[in-house]
């Protein structure tokens, strides 16, 4: 039959209150901190990430039945309120699942952009480099949202 010192129990109490302690700054720690637009442009970067912005307008695009078509692909075309300097640009696209998801909550279909425009939003992804020439300068930056779950409105843009 084994017991258990008072020794025992003051390591198990010391143990589970450095775990409180140190849980929660080790979780913070472990969430990413989101790119902005020019950072994504400094860097040329390419990969999983976390972006954060505020959101401008829909970009260019012939609307199609309250969607934005482009290259045979449906959905809503949202872009930062300041793009970087220079040619490169930054976009998101939210493609034809998730948008139709967004007008079943009950989207204007008519002007989808106008539920975004000058809100931050926060969307997770993976960030895509695509290469303009021949046709126009610069790099565009694309992050696709394939699901509702990869994007968050984090706040109302501050007037």
């Amino acid at each position: 039959m084994s017991s258990v010192t008072r020794r025992d129990v003051i390591r198990i109490i010391t143990a589970s209150a450095v775990a409180v302690v140190v849980g929660p700054r080790t979780a913070d720690a472990a969430e990413e901190k989101p790119l902005t637009p020019e950072t994504i442009v400094a860097k040329k970067f390419e990969g999983r990430a976390t972006v954060e912005f505020q959101v401008g307008g829909e970009g260019t695009g012939g609307i199609l039945g309250g969607s934005i078509k482009y290259a045979g692909t449906t959905g809503i075309h949202l872009c930062p309120i300041e793009q970087p300097k220079g040619d490169d640009v930054v976009r998101v696209w939210i493609l034809t699942k998730p948008a139709h998801d967004l007008f079943r909550l009950g989207i204007d279909p008519g002007d989808p952009g106008e539920h975004f425009r000058g809100k931050v939003i926060r969307v997770k992804g993976q960030i895509t480099r695509i290469t303009r020439k021949p046709y126009n300068s610069g790099t565009v930056y694309e992050l696709q949202v394939e699901s509702l779950d990869q994007i968050e409105e984090v706040r109302k843009a501050k007037p």
